[in-house]
């Protein structure tokens, strides 16, 4: 039986509600002709030719930390630092943290400037 034959024949619970699809893509998916799509992949692989260049691109989280915190320093939002912990003849040379004015991990990677965003969120 085809994948929209079988959503056809399914009872929805009384109540029940698309309420995960709004707008455009609610109408869309209400629209769809009867055994037109067998599968679920095919649904999926269908609504996102139809809408995946509409949704929003997310920021990476290390581009997002490191301008959070060029604005909380120009804001001076920042606590006051300690000096980085561990060995510092083991830390990695070729990477600097802005925030701890250190060698030894990159600014997007520290995780206490990620704590310190996070306190501010």
């Amino acid at each position: 039986m085809p994948f929209s034959d079988r959503l056809d024949a399914f009872q929805l619970p009384p109540g029940f509600k698309l309420s995960y699809l709004t707008g455009r893509a609610r109408d869309w998916y209400i629209d769809l002709p009867l055994k037109m799509i067998d599968t679920y992949q095919q649904t999926a692989d269908t609504f996102v030719a139809k809408f995946g260049t509409t949704v929003q691109k997310r920021m990476p989280l290390r581009v997002f930390v490191a301008e959070v915190f060029a604005q909380m320093r120009d804001r001076q939002l920042l606590p006051v630092l300690r000096r980085m912990r561990g060995n510092p003849g083991k830390r990695d040379q070729n990477c600097y943290c802005e925030y701890h004015k250190e060698q030894g991990h990159n600014t997007n990677e520290c995780r206490i400037l990620r704590m310190e965003i996070e306190k501010l969120i």
